[in-house]
């Protein structure tokens, strides 16, 4: 009979599994998401806290008595639990297995929990990136901050130690490097800002009105010609100057994204309010307008931006969330009420192979 290992060595296991996986999904998630190692890290802590060190993924004392509790990496509870479930079911996928909660993960942050992903990217300190996740994604019952924290400097070594990560903002380093990465940081920053704004603006009706309203008298044909020639050169322009910039700085090309990402939403959300009757923009929008107006600006954003740029918003699911969460909606509406309905009238207008 074998005899188990000491208490000590268990505990050292155990420890060597979290930071393992640590120091291989924290640069995944930083590729994927858009994160700083920090914000990386604030997230992989409050998991490492729901499961004990990604030990249990069944939870151990349900909060409800008699329900099935939360289950996963991140402990989906209730209608998160089913949608996990079920979203596994339709991929032939193991809800035990990495895969399938990792993954899981990934579309709640770029789809319903796309405003918790926001803050998430806005925290400059692991302190504020680990609570930004427990208050804005896993809302638990019990909040048990400094655990969270703990795990979340364990998950933040580990990342750190890992033989190659995914590129991360200006952090510690020679004066030298510092500077020249603040510098280059402001410099990518002042061409994005100029780039979102020509681009929002080429897509803005307002900017159309006035192009119109300064037709030169070459005829219709050729302001037609133009006109699709804009359409098409405006996403690749976008697509071009991200991918150049990425050659030479990953960091940047991330930043630069989140703003054409940022940009495009602002954009689509104009259209949206001077495209659906009754809307009018810098007023409160009801809840029975709201889901023409969502559905009218996810298809400007979809049709107006390069793929790269839609795919990183979480694809047209992703990008419906972001302007759910943005528009000036009345309290009585909610995602049930606006978002649910927007996704349907986008599902209805998609092409059906037959």
């Amino acid at each position: 009979m074998t005899r188990p290992p000491p208490a000590g060595v268990r505990d050292a296991a155990r420890a060597d599994a979290f930071a393992l996986r640590c120091a291989r999904l924290g640069p995944e998630l930083m590729r994927d998401l858009s994160l700083t190692d920090v914000q990386a890290a604030g997230l992989l802590g409050n998991l490492g806290h729901e499961t004990g060190g990604f030990r249990f993924l069944q939870e151990i004392t349900p909060v409800v008595p008699g329900s099935r509790g939360g289950w996963g990496i991140a402990q989906w509870t209730g209608p998160r639990r089913i949608a996990m479930e079920r979203w596994c079911r339709e991929r032939g996928l193991d809800p035990a297995s990495d895969a399938a909660n990792e993954g899981f993960l990934r579309v709640e942050l770029t789809t319903t929990e796309a405003p918790a992903l926001e803050a998430l990217r806005r925290a400059a300190t692991l302190e504020e990136a680990t609570e930004a996740v427990c208050r804005r994604f896993e809302r638990p019952g019990r909040v048990a901050l400094p655990s969270r924290l703990a795990f979340a400097r364990r998950a933040l070594a580990a990342i750190r130690s890992a033989p190659s990560s995914a590129p991360a903002l200006p952090a510690a380093g020679p004066p030298f490097t510092r500077a020249w990465r603040l510098i280059m940081t402001r410099v990518f920053l002042a061409l994005a800002a100029l780039a979102v704004t020509i681009i929002a603006a080429s897509a803005s009706p307002v900017w159309a009105a006035d192009a119109a309203a300064a037709q030169t008298p070459w005829g219709a044909w050729l302001t037609t010609a133009l006109q699709a020639v804009e359409a098409s050169l405006v996403p690749m322009a976008a697509a071009a100057l991200t991918a150049a910039i990425a050659k030479v700085a990953p960091w940047a090309a991330t930043l630069l994204s989140r703003q054409w990402i940022e940009g495009a939403i602002r954009a689509g959300i104009e259209y949206g309010l001077n495209a659906v009757a009754g809307a009018v923009r810098g007023r409160t929008l009801s809840a029975d307008l709201g889901p023409a107006v969502v559905a009218a600006a996810t298809q400007h954003v979809v049709a107006t931006s390069p793929a790269a740029i839609v795919r990183k918003a979480g694809g047209v699911q992703g990008v419906a969330a972001r302007i759910f969460q943005a528009l000036p909606l009345e309290a009585a509406a909610s995602a049930e009420t606006v978002l649910k309905p927007a996704l349907q009238l986008l599902d209805g207008d998609r092409p059906r192979r037959s």
